[in-house]
């Protein structure tokens, strides 16, 4: 994690080490980006970096940090709604608004791309526990949902978080980088949803089958 230096900066100087990193890992990726180009970018000593990071990989999650904190101003009015209202109801409203933060925020998208593709052993053991702590928290929405009675007592909730996050992390992120529009990015996560709430099977087919 950056050191308490980088955290006691002034708001400033944090923003523009913080651009600077952004910049570097938008254009290189984690992997071919070197402590030179950071401090090159930056505008800063080289002996500053080491008092903000220990290193590179501690660099790289300043600006994840800095993306989802930017991220969460989107989805806080939906997330606190949850337990009230259906979450699949909300689930549309956080999908358009995930879309929303990209469009605003494209070189954080291009950070989180350069994320997934790292083959460096840390960062993959990072992305493996940034994907548990996502699952374990939209599985306590969903737990939530279960208790307010809005999804039955016998839906596996661990199964269906790993679903709806591949969904958003990988499905919805492709279409992104391949230059689909709002709209079909929303119809997409309509039409997955549906899915998932309704089922596929006709309601005769049980009758028809003797199931």
């Amino acid at each position: 994690m950056p050191r308490e230096t980088f955290r006691r900066l002034k708001p400033a100087k944090k923003q523009q080490v913080i651009a600077g990193l952004t910049t570097v890992f938008t254009r290189l990726g984690y992997d071919k980006a070197t402590v030179a180009d950071i401090v090159k970018t930056c505008g800063i000593p080289r002996g500053s970096f080491y008092q903000y990071f220990n290193h590179k990989y501690d660099a790289f999650l300043a600006v994840i940090d800095e993306a989802q904190h930017k991220k969460m101003a989107y989805l806080d009015g939906l997330i606190k709604r949850i337990g009230q209202e259906p979450f699949f109801d909300l689930y549309y409203a956080m999908v358009d608004a995930g879309i929303a933060f990209a469009k605003a925020h494209p070189d954080y998208v291009a950070v989180w791309v350069g994320f997934f593709a790292s083959r460096d052993p840390g960062m993959q053991s990072a992305w493996r526990d940034f994907e548990h702590r996502s699952v374990t928290l939209l599985e306590t929405y969903l737990r939530k949902d279960q208790a307010a009675g809005f999804i039955r007592n016998d839906v596996n909730t661990l199964a269906l978080s790993r679903l709806l996050y591949r969904f958003q992390s990988i499905d919805i992120m492709d279409a992104f980088l391949a230059g689909k529009s709002v709209d079909e990015m929303q119809t997409m996560a309509r039409q997955t949803i549906d899915i998932i709430r309704h089922g596929i099977e006709e309601e005769t087919h049980g009758k028809n089958t003797g199931i």
